[in-house]
């Protein structure tokens, strides 16, 4: 459609342009294939919460000063549909402070989350975090420990205009695509979108989902050059809430 084409429709539809914001914003970036994660009672080995199933030989990550991470996720690639620039076989797992809840702005936040990409066997038994440090009043006394639950994945087309969505209590997980940000669309510039992973705090507590911030989401970016070549460990973290 022209731009002329595109004025004429916009009056005859009698709308104002701020009401075009989607078609505009989609007409603008072309649609991304992406991969939806969704929560599922049937077992599989990429899960939310629990323990991890994390290789003994890699040391469980560590704040700067000695408290392990919070485990948030494990990714198992041999379960995600075929498609997209990952490894064939390999598990990214994924650690954040919850207690220092890093938004990824100050060069001190990288130290207090940690993406892990091992191809190594994973164990049957989940590792379990060992006794923590004296805990000093400014931190918290008992360690996060979300409930496991299982992820299966579904790919879908991403458009921009998909960050006007209002999540309905499940989450609006996703790998790849467009973010649904909140505050700044070009959050990342120069990176792709790796893992996104959204507020669903349970009714009963936080230990049912999670809640970053006021309602966040956060966001891990990595650069297309690493996707291309298989490195995770030089990513980028953004936290965004309301």
């Amino acid at each position: 459609m022209g731009i002329i084409d595109f004025f004429k429709q916009l009056f005859q539809s009698g709308k104002t342009a701020a009401s075009h914001k989607s078609y505009l914003s989609d007409a603008d970036y072309p649609p991304k294939q992406a991969i939806r994660l969704i929560k599922t009672a049937e077992p599989h080995t990429s899960k939310f919460g629990g323990n991890p199933n994390l290789p003994v030989s890699i040391p469980w990550p560590e704040t700067p000063e000695g408290y392990e991470m919070d485990f948030i996720a494990q990714i198992h690639f041999p379960e995600i549909p075929d498609g997209f620039d990952l490894p064939a076989n390999g598990t990214l797992f994924v650690f954040f402070d919850c207690d220092t809840h890093p938004f990824g702005f100050d060069e001190e936040d990288s130290k207090y989350w940690k993406i892990i990409y091992t191809d190594e066997p994973l164990p049957e038994i989940p590792r379990e975090r060992i006794s923590q440090p004296e805990t000093p009043l400014n931190h918290s006394e008992t360690p996060f420990l979300f409930q496991e639950v299982f992820l299966t994945f579904e790919k879908f087309i991403s458009r921009t205009s998909d960050a006007e969505r209002i999540g309905d209590g499940q989450g609006l997980h996703q790998m790849f695509g467009y973010p649904l940000y909140i505050q700044d669309p070009d959050m990342a510039a120069g990176y792709e979108l790796l893992l996104q992973i959204d507020t669903d705090g349970g009714e009963n507590g936080p230990e049912e989902g999670f809640t970053w911030g006021d309602c966040g989401r956060l966001f891990f970016w990595i650069k297309p050059i690493d996707l291309a070549a298989s490195r995770f460990d030089d990513l980028k973290l953004v936290l965004e809430c309301y």
